[in-house]
């Protein structure tokens, strides 16, 4: 037993994920200074603030990501020139 929390965690979750996503989650643990745990459970509460993403906004997300993993990347001043 740990110790004492308001929080107890007695579920344990074994998941695949690709390279990207567990880049984007080694920064933002670096970035915030929390654990996977923390950072995982803040993504699931932003699933439950009902914030949900219109499903044209949900393919232009995905459409840029697929660009980023590809390295089809641009700068500030390329895009705004």
């Amino acid at each position: 037993m740990g110790r004492p929390t308001d929080n107890p965690r007695p579920h344990s979750l074994t998941i695949r994920i690709s390279d990207a996503d567990k880049r984007t989650l080694e920064e933002y643990c670096a970035k915030t200074g929390v654990n996977r745990t923390e950072a995982i459970s803040r993504g699931i509460g932003k699933l439950k603030e009902g914030d949900e993403a219109a499903p044209d906004e949900v393919e232009a997300i995905q459409e840029a990501r697929q660009e980023i993993e590809r390295g089809e990347l641009f700068s500030h001043n390329e895009v705004w020139a």
